[in-house]
């Protein structure tokens, strides 16, 4: 995000204006990327005036939900801004790549 926004409060307002993430797939720069998101992202939901922004949703292959529960257990401060959905819940097909 750095890169493509080069400035850090910009990268702030994407951040707190990110509704939802997929993650349709796993790769290691998925797996930490979204870790690095719901770090920095946390720490802005520390200031209340960001409370506006509410919360992000990430949808995420069923693989990840306990890696990420983990994380987010250990790291993350203001859990209540932050939902991960199982992905196969909303897959309108019967097959998984994934799997």
């Amino acid at each position: 995000m750095y890169d493509h926004f080069d400035d850090k409060a910009r990268v702030d307002d994407a951040l707190l204006k990110t509704k939802v993430v997929f993650i349709t797939h796993i790769h290691g720069d998925h797996q930490l990327g979204i870790l690095k998101m719901i770090q920095e992202r946390d720490k802005l939901m520390g200031d209340p005036k960001n409370h506006e922004f509410g919360k992000m949703y990430a949808v995420v292959p069923p693989i990840l939900l306990d890696y990420l529960n983990s994380f987010v257990d250990e790291y993350v401060k203001h859990k209540e801004f932050l939902v991960f959905i199982d992905s196969t819940t909303i897959n309108p097909e019967k097959k998984y790549f994934y799997q």
